[in-house]
């Protein structure tokens, strides 16, 4: 390695690095996949719940990938009486993560990802929406599927683990909510997020620390 180091100039040197760096980061991002795989199929994944402001979650979101959005663009259209729910802020960020990611991953750079969220039923719903070249009708009913992916060369091209979404549907679940693929073709996919403006019964639950006034008004 040492040698190889010597060989090379600085541009190649970084190029290598950087390289080290995805993989790095590809390896990490599949073990905490697997770890909050195997603690979601062994139903030990408590609850922790306060007032929640989704419209906050999706932006908090937005900021953390837009370093990776190659040139995409974000609009959030969120409902302005949308009231706080109660449910478990890591979780509702975890599956919008995840939902963001992939209208990333699968859409042309320099195009549009829309988040829109509105009042349904008790609770909330999220729609995040791409203008990539949508998922083979064939693969639709599959993409919730444990290491699922659509075998073609427009997602073999940029990775994956298969897992994303299906951690998706899980944390869905526990959450008392649902997740699904509304619509996709070749305008584009738009994948729903529902969380129920209430918490489910039965659930392991680590309640979190009452907010204060300041910190719900943020």
């Amino acid at each position: 390695m040492l040698q190889l180091g010597s060989q090379l100039d600085e541009e190649q040197r970084r190029s290598f690095l950087q390289a080290a760096d995805r993989q790095g980061d590809r390896l990490r991002r599949l073990i905490e996949q697997l770890l909050s795989v195997a603690r979601l199929e062994s139903h030990v994944e408590p609850l922790t719940l306060s007032p929640v402001s989704v419209e906050q979650v999706a932006r908090h979101v937005v900021d953390e990938l837009r370093a990776s959005a190659h040139g995409h663009t974000f609009d959030l259209r969120f409902d302005p009486s949308l009231p706080l729910i109660e449910t478990d802020e890591a979780k509702v960020h975890q599956i919008l993560s995840n939902l963001v990611e992939n209208a990333l991953k699968y859409s042309p750079p320099d195009t549009r990802v829309t988040i829109r969220g509105a009042r349904m039923g008790d609770g909330v719903v999220v729609s995040v929406e791409d203008e990539g070249r949508g998922i083979p009708e064939e693969a639709q009913e599959r993409v919730f599927d444990r290491f699922y992916q659509v075998d073609s060369s427009a997602t073999r091209s940029v990775g994956g683990t298969g897992l994303g979404l299906y951690i998706c549907r899980k944390l869905a679940d526990l959450l008392g909510g649902r997740v699904w693929l509304e619509r996709s073709g070749p305008e584009g996919t738009v994948f729903r997020l529902w969380i129920p403006g209430v918490p489910p019964t039965g659930r392991p639950v680590a309640e979190a620390p009452t907010p204060t006034v300041a910190e719900l008004s943020r």
